[in-house]
């Protein structure tokens, strides 16, 4: 580590394991020299904290990317992406699709604006493609024609107008503008019998062969499906990947995730635009409103501290609800204001393991969360006492008390626990303690029931990965229903966003109303008090009418 010196006083210390210098990174490679430069790509160390250890990214000097500990495998640059030359003239522009067909860095002008997919999908070198118009797909009555005869529009001149045509399901014959009178089969051809039955269910007869029983009803476009000999076939009609009147087309765009709920012929215009997690907004038929990021703000940007932490908004249709998170996680996250993030120290299990790995075992304890290099070993003395040494075991430490009998203190290790005798100079009241990254309440004279919270923030070690990240990643809160059984995390729905709770991963959510003050059942609205002010009124009057009456 590196810094100014400090006249009576501790210096501040960086440990950048981006430079050579670094011990630590020097043994990441045979040569000595940082994998990242071997391969010609960038170094950051997100966190220079002396007692911060591999935190490093290989970040791509050339198209995007980066990887904790490791070079970035493949750097891409995509020329289609928000904001380039090809994503504004393909898809801003021309609503068409922008491919990059080519995405290494030393490959430029490789994009392409391309029709939305369908049979006769054209594509244009940078410039916007000339898609023309399908008749069958653009005027819906014209496909119905065709499919009421069993046969399916074709328009093979998409730059011509009035030019669509019926064709016959055998392709026998076309007809331009309206269907095929007597569409012709082979002879031997099963559909010559068997078309009526595909027909009605709106579908062609096809007969791959000559052999007996192997006709099969086809899908007619956009519908697609499953095909079975001698049926009809399953057809379905998912509006965000077909091509038809009623589909998304690129409506969504490439942010938001297009969903239809039920892909049924028979069900249309019911797709709708998802906004990417962790918000829930969606909108049917068109582009859903996913509301502001409040992180991209001013006020949010000044308050959290991007070298040691990074802002995160869940939930874009709320305000005021950003949060500054620590770069490492479970080291604390902070709503609206800047977080001080606590590293303690014990939770690491090589601390962990200096300390009861000691002979006899003992505690690791971590006072002040906000300071490096300060945990200590803890071991009790002959009176009861506590005795401490700094990041190493106390020296001559021995068990104490009943801890002191074998055959007691082993009913704790064979449990893999720690013997404890809170008070040696009374008898019965040794304990049996939980260790390692275990929990629960010690018990007396037997062994501890010991579990370990998977959502607690303390067991993630990297920015991601961990239980607790996974779900706060997308604004969700992490579970754990039973602290004796590993790898039962859950995440569950934050309200308003409900949904069933999901294992070991995000859960699905769908967004809820909160309820507004005004709709309470505990506040009445105005014109209910004023009604009760006039009641109260009226009963008064009354009172002093009786009053009266009486004294006279």
């Amino acid at each position: 580590s590196r810094g100014e010196p400090e006249a009576r006083g501790v210096a501040e210390c960086v440990l950048d394991e981006c430079e050579e210098a670094c011990i630590t990174c020097a043994r990441a490679s045979a040569s000595g020299v940082h994998p990242c430069t071997l391969v010609g790509q960038e170094c950051h160390d997100y966190d220079t904290a002396p007692s911060a250890l591999a935190n490093w990214v290989c970040r791509c000097t050339e198209g995007a990317g980066e990887t904790f500990g490791a070079p970035v495998a493949a750097c891409e640059v995509d020329e289609c992406a928000d904001g380039t030359e090809g994503h504004t003239t393909c898809v801003v522009e021309a609503g068409q699709l922008c491919v990059d067909v080519d995405m290494r860095p030393e490959a430029t002008k490789t994009w392409w604006c391309q029709c939305p997919l369908d049979s006769k999908t054209k594509a244009q070198l940078r410039a916007a493609a000339d898609c023309g118009t399908d008749e069958c797909e653009a005027t819906p009555s014209n496909a119905d024609v065709c499919r009421a005869a069993g046969q399916e529009c074709v328009d093979r001149y998409t730059h011509e107008p009035n030019r669509w045509e019926c064709r016959c399901a055998s392709g026998s014959g076309y007809q331009e503008g309206r269907p095929v009178e007597a569409c012709e089969f082979a002879e031997g051809d099963e559909c010559s019998t068997q078309a009526g039955v595909c027909s009605a269910a709106g579908q062609y007869c096809v007969d791959p062969s000559r052999a007996a029983g192997d006709w099969t009803c086809v899908c007619a476009p956009p519908t697609s499906g499953s095909n079975v000999a001698g049926a009809v076939a399953t057809c379905a009609l998912d509006e965000c990947t077909a091509t038809c009147p009623t589909c998304a087309g690129s409506t969504c765009g490439r942010d938001q995730r297009c969903e239809d709920a039920a892909p049924f012929a028979d069900k249309t215009q019911d797709w709708v635009c998802q906004c990417p997690a962790p918000s829930t907004a969606a909108a049917l038929g068109a582009r859903a409103d996913c509301g502001i990021d409040e992180c991209e703000t001013p006020a949010a940007q000044d308050v959290c501290d991007a070298e040691t932490s990074y802002c995160v908004d869940h939930d874009h249709h709320t305000p005021h609800n950003w949060q500054c998170v620590c770069n490492v996680a479970g080291q604390g996250h902070q709503m609206m204001g800047r977080v001080t993030c606590k590293d303690n120290e014990c939770a690491d299990p090589v601390n962990l393991a200096v300390c009861e790995g000691a002979h006899p075992p003992q505690r690791c304890l971590d006072d002040d969360q906000t300071t490096a290099d300060d945990w200590v070993c803890v071991c009790q003395s002959a009176d009861g006492a506590e005795q401490t040494a700094p990041m190493g075991p106390v020296a001559g430490c021995a068990y104490m008390g009943e801890c002191a009998v074998a055959a007691k203190r082993a009913v704790c290790e064979d449990a893999q626990q720690r013997c404890e005798d809170p008070s040696p100079t009374t008898e019965g009241d040794w304990v049996c303690s939980c260790m390692g990254q275990l929990a629960g309440p010690a018990a007396v004279a037997a062994p501890a029931q010991c579990g370990k919270n998977e959502c607690h923030e303390t067991l993630c070690t990297a920015v991601s990965g961990c239980p607790w990240q996974t779900c706060f990643d997308v604004g969700q809160e992490c579970r754990d229903p039973d602290q004796a059984v590993e790898n039962n995390w859950e995440c569950h729905c934050v309200a308003p966003a409900s949904g069933s709770p999901a294992v070991q991963g995000a859960a699905s959510c769908a967004n809820g109303t909160a309820l507004a003050p005004s709709a309470s059942a505990d506040s009445p609205d105005d014109c209910e008090w004023i009604e009760c002010w006039w009641w109260l009124i009226v009963l008064l009057v009354l009172l002093c009418c009786c009053s009266v009456v009486l004294a006279l």
